[in-house]
């Protein structure tokens, strides 16, 4: 489970694998969307929400409309020491581990 504050809209994902959005002002549910069978730390990159679902990287804009899950990485597979998680360095690189190796992948 995670929550990320995005401009306006407050981010979050259920242990379920639900993403979802609101307006902390109004409490209003904004929109939701299933991102897989297990949810993690969220990382934000401007406008984007990037999380991984034990085998998926993706990426889902975040506004106050119903938003497009986009696959980044497939095959991730969770490793002995437990699920891939997501990293950024806030500008255009996002980390990730496949399997015992190191993935980078570059937005730019």
């Amino acid at each position: 489970m995670d929550l990320k504050l995005i401009g306006r809209v407050l981010v979050g994902v259920t242990s379920e694998g639900e993403l979802f959005a609101l307006d902390p002002r109004t409490r209003e549910v904004l929109w939701r969307i299933d991102v897989g069978a297990a949810g993690g730390k969220l990382a934000v990159i401007d406008d984007r929400v990037f999380g991984v679902d034990g085998t998926r990287l993706w990426t889902v804009p975040v506004g106050r409309r119903q938003p497009t899950l986009t696959v980044l990485a497939d095959g991730l597979n969770q490793s002995w020491f437990g699920a891939p998680e997501v990293v950024t360095d806030g500008v255009r690189t996002l980390f990730t581990t496949r399997g015992t190796n190191l993935i980078r992948v570059d937005l730019s």
